[in-house]
C-alpha cells in the first residue's frame, strides 16, 4: 500500500521592503536625444546627438553644454580614462585632459567615421566605430586597425570577456569574437536570431553586458539574447518589447532601455523581466539610448532629449542567499506597486504565510497561500519594513510502501 507523506517545514523570517510609490524623475531639458551618460566622481556627462556634451554637478538635475574646442557637436559615446575623457563622435575621437572644460581632436589613424563605442582593456583603448575596430596603445594619441576577418567595417558594440572580445554589427553580420586582442575575428552565431524580414542575415547587435562570464546582447527586432559558453551558442530570453538599445548590468540586476519600450529590468539573470514606466510619459520617454548607474541613483538618456533618474533602491533588487537556497522571491522588493511571491522550482506544494510588522504583530496570516495567484497590495500597508514566514506542506508521493 502506498501513503502520502506530509512534511512541513519552516523557513526563517525574510524582509519584505514597502515603500512610498515612486518614479522617473526628469531633468531639465537637453539640447537633443541622449546617447550616452557617465559619471566621474560627483560630475555627470552627456552625449547628444547634434548639441554636443552637456555637464551636471547636481546628479544630473541640471545640465549645461561643455564644447570649447569641439568642431563636431554630434557625440556618441564617452570613456573617463584615469583623467583623460575620450569622446566619440559621428567623425572620429576628440579628448579632454581638463574635465570636459576643453577638447581637442584625437583621431590619428581613424577613417572619419561614426565611433558607436569604447572599452578599455587593460591600458589599452578599444573602439567601434562604422569603419570598423581601432585600438590606441598611447592614451587615444593614435590608432590602429584591428578588422581582420570582417565581413563589412559596420561595427556596433564592444565587449572583453574574460579575455575573449565581442563585436556586435549593425548590418547582418551578427557577432564576431576575438582570442587574440582583436588580431582576428570570427564569427559566434550559433543560435543568434535572423534580422526580421532577412532570414539569411543576423540580427542586428546594439550593446553588449555581462555578468561573470555570461554575455548579454540588445538586438534590434529579436529582444535580448545570451550566452554562457563564451559566445559558442545563444539563447533568446523572454522580453515583452524586442526593440532593446541598451544593456547594461548593475549590482547582478540587468537593465534594457528600449526604443519606445522604456526601461526594463531583470533581478533574476534574465529570466524575468519587468517595465518600470512610471514618470515616462510621452514615447520619447519611453525611448532610451543609455543608462547609467551612481552609488545611490540610476539615470536614464532619452529621445526626448531629458535625462530621468530614479533612487537605485527601487530597481536594483537581486536575489539573496536566502531566496536561491529556498526558490523564494518577492517581486519586485522593494514595493512601490503591488507585488507578487515566486517560488521557483516546487511544483506539488501547500503553503501557509504570515506577515508580521517591525513591533513583531502578525498583520496578515494566509491559512492557504497560492503564490501564483496571491497578490501584495501596496496600498494594504503602510511605509517600512515587514517580515513573513512561510510554512510549506510538501508531499512526496509513494515516500512510505507497506
Amino acid at each position: 500500500m502506498t501513503k502520502k507523506v506530509l512534511i512541513s517545514l519552516i523557513l526563517l523570517p525574510h524582509f519584505l521592503t514597502i515603500t512610498a510609490h515612486s518614479q522617473w524623475v526628469p531633468s531639465d531639458t537637453l539640447g537633443s536625444p541622449v546617447f550616452d551618460l557617465k559619471q566621474n566622481v560627483s560630475i555627470f556627462y552627456a552625449c547628444t546627438a547634434t548639441t554636443g556634451v552637456y555637464i551636471s554637478h547636481d546628479a544630473g538635475l541640471t545640465w549645461a553644454p561643455s564644447n570649447n574646442g569641439l568642431t563636431n557637436l554630434n557625440t556618441r559615446k564617452i570613456l573617463i580614462h584615469d583623467t583623460t575623457l575620450i569622446l566619440g563622435t559621428s567623425t572620429g575621437i576628440f579628448k579632454s585632459s581638463d574635465g570636459g572644460q576643453n577638447w581637442i581632436s584625437a583621431s590619428v589613424g581613424l577613417p572619419a567615421q561614426n565611433v558607436s563605442d569604447i572599452i578599455l582593456r587593460g591600458d589599452s583603448i578599444l573602439i567601434s566605430s562604422y569603419g570598423g575596430i581601432y585600438l590606441s596603445l598611447d592614451n587615444s594619441q593614435t590608432w590602429s586597425s584591428l578588422n581582420n576577418g570582417f565581413p563589412d567595417l559596420y561595427r556596433s558594440c564592444l565587449i572583453d570577456n574574460g579575455g575573449v572580445l565581442f563585436t556586435g554589427s549593425l548590418s547582418d553580420a551578427g557577432i564576431y569574437a576575438s582570442n587574440d586582442g582583436g588580431q582576428n575575428w570570427s564569427p559566434r552565431n550559433n543560435g543568434v536570431p535572423p534580422m526580421p524580414y532577412n532570414p539569411n542575415g543576423y540580427v542586428a547587435i546594439t550593446s553588449f553586458s555581462r555578468i561573470g562570464n555570461i554575455i548579454y546582447a540588445s538586438t534590434t527586432g529579436q529582444g535580448i539574447i545570451k550566452s554562457d559558453n563564451y559566445g559558442s551558442s545563444w539563447s533568446v530570453l523572454n522580453v515583452l518589447n524586442t526593440y532593446p538599445w541598451i544593456i547594461i548590468n548593475v549590482d547582478e540586476t540587468l537593465m534594457s532601455g528600449h526604443d519606445g519600450g522604456g526601461f526594463c529590468k531583470s533581478n533574476d539573470y534574465g529570466n524575468s523581466w519587468l517595465f518600470e514606466n512610471e514618470g515616462l510619459i510621452t514615447v520619447y520617454d519611453k525611448d532610451i539610448k543609455t543608462i547609467c548607474a551612481s552609488d545611490t541613483l540610476i539615470f536614464i538618456g532619452t529621445w526626448s532629449r531629458k535625462v530621468f533618474r530614479r533612487p537605485k533602491s527601487e530597481i536594483n533588487v537581486f536575489l539573496t542567499d536566502f531566496e536561491k537556497k529556498n526558490h523564494t522571491m518577492i517581486y519586485p522588493n522593494p514595493i512601490s506597486n503591488d507585488s507578487r511571491f515566486n517560488l521557483n522550482g516546487i511544483k506539488n506544494i501547500d503553503l501557509k504565510l504570515q506577515i508580521f510588522n517591525c513591533y513583531g504583530t502578525c498583520i496578515k496570516n494566509c491559512s492557504s497561500f497560492n503564490p501564483k495567484t496571491f497578490i501584495l497590495r501596496r496600498n494594504e500597508y503602510v511605509k517600512g519594513i515587514y517580515f513573513y514566514t512561510t510554512v510549506r506542506l510538501l508531499i512526496f508521493e509513494n515516500a512510505v510502501t507497506n
